[in-house]
């Protein structure tokens, strides 16, 4: 019997679904288990169409470049036992593998999403609700994570993982899929679903990545080229801030002087004082090397939360709150290698639906650690399916593409 594509990420999706009843706050061990059984599942479904149909399928220079990031992936764990940068960016290519071999229809797969979503969020809404017992994670209801709109006050929703930041922007994603891609009947329920995940959870970061898409929407909507240079331009915007956390002095802007570390402060939700710490670590202690294979660590990259002014917050944190970051101290090599495979791929094949639905994910990362990781997989597939040349719009039957006109 032959398994289809479709049931294939479904395995993936609920092997990392019942992992989170496994996991731990110090040990990954349930994200590798869940990881190395959804990457087996693909890869038997691979080996299970053959290896000379995908020879048949794969360029020459593809295949050059796979076996260059595997010799990398080697090298990475022999140097610094770097399991979860490997696992990770295995994971990235075996998607990549997978969508480029097999055909899913866009509206099956986006159906795909929507189920998986809506499982993830009953058994949330279950434990927050209190219907449940919790036992997952402990929940901190202080003044932070209470929204309290005058006739209404509720404590935000979490994610099964234990923070709001696992939910907020996935269910800002379905939202999101669900207004610009998905034709199917059920559609309105599961943008109601999505809604309410987004309210629940109501935090700042996908709420302004969702304003951002629909306000810069007129401007990206046909225009490949304008797209393109929006998500550069972000990021020469961040590196900029990069840069104001390391200077303590100030710039004139139309005749007001700015501190600049205050502006980054302020920015970034006081995360620029985690950042300027680990980038000092990153500049101080890697290697040539190092910037190549990486070289992370809790432990090393765990620093002090500080105020604006220096003083002691009481905390210490090792997570830098940004995707980006992340990736970069895991393998800067790697990181910026599959950054321009991203903007390439996204200008390959542009298409308003698909940069709407890219455009958000790029944007959450900023204040996101968890989007690419080796927990949800939903933020890869995604990616992955909407950037791989066989699932661009001019290749998909007219009678499955949505048109959105956000006036």
């Amino acid at each position: 019997m032959k398994v289809k594509p479709i049931e294939v990420l479904y395995a993936v999706y609920l092997a990392f679904f019942f992992s989170i009843f496994f996991r731990s706050n110090e040990s990954a061990t349930s994200e590798y288990v869940s990881t190395l059984f959804g990457l087996m599942c693909i890869f038997l479904l691979i080996m299970q169409k053959g290896v000379k149909a995908l020879q048949a399928e794969w360029q020459y220079r593809l295949f050059i470049f796979f076996a260059v990031i595997f010799c990398i992936f080697f090298l990475m764990q022999v140097y610094d036992n770097n399991s979860y940068t490997v696992a990770l960016y295995l994971k990235v290519m075996l998607f990549i593998w997978f969508f480029s071999t097999f055909d899913v229809d866009r509206q099956d797969f986006i159906l795909f999403i929507n189920r998986t979503y809506l499982l993830y969020l009953v058994a949330a809404t279950l434990i927050w609700s209190g219907l449940v017992p919790n036992t997952l994670y402990e929940y901190v209801d202080t003044e932070e994570f209470r929204v309290n709109f005058g006739f209404l006050q509720y404590g935000i929703l979490y994610g099964l993982e234990g923070s709001p930041a696992t939910i907020d922007s996935y269910s800002s994603l379905v939202l999101l899929i669900n207004l610009f891609m998905y034709r199917g009947s059920d559609r309105k329920f599961y943008l109601a679903a999505s809604l309410f995940g987004v309210l629940a959870s109501f935090r700042l970061t996908p709420l302004v990545a969702v304003f951002s898409v629909f306000s810069l929407y007129p401007l990206y909507k046909s225009r490949r080229y304008l797209s393109s240079l929006i998500l550069v331009s972000i990021s020469i915007l961040f590196a900029a801030i990069l840069v104001a956390v390391e200077v303590s002095g100030s710039m004139s802007i139309f005749g007001s002087d700015i501190d600049l570390r205050m502006l980054a402060y302020s920015l970034t939700h006081a995360r620029s004082m985690i950042w300027e710490q680990q980038l000092e670590h990153v500049m101080q202690n890697f290697t040539w090397i190092d910037y190549i294979f990486g070289h992370f660590s809790v432990a090393e990259f765990s620093v002090p939360t500080l105020q604006l002014d220096g003083t002691d917050a009481g905390g210490f944190e090792s997570n830098p709150h940004n995707n980006y970051l992340l990736l970069f101290y895991r393998s800067p090599l790697l990181f910026f290698v599959f950054y321009f495979i991203f903007i390439f791929c996204q200008h390959r094949n542009f298409s308003r639906e698909n940069f709407s639905i890219l455009f958000f994910i790029f944007l959450a990362g900023f204040m996101n650690s968890s989007l690419i990781s080796l927990g949800n997989p939903i933020f890869l597939m995604v990616i992955t399916y909407i950037l791989v040349e066989r699932n661009s719009p001019n290749k998909i039957s007219t009678e499955y593409v949505v048109e959105v006109d956000v006036k």
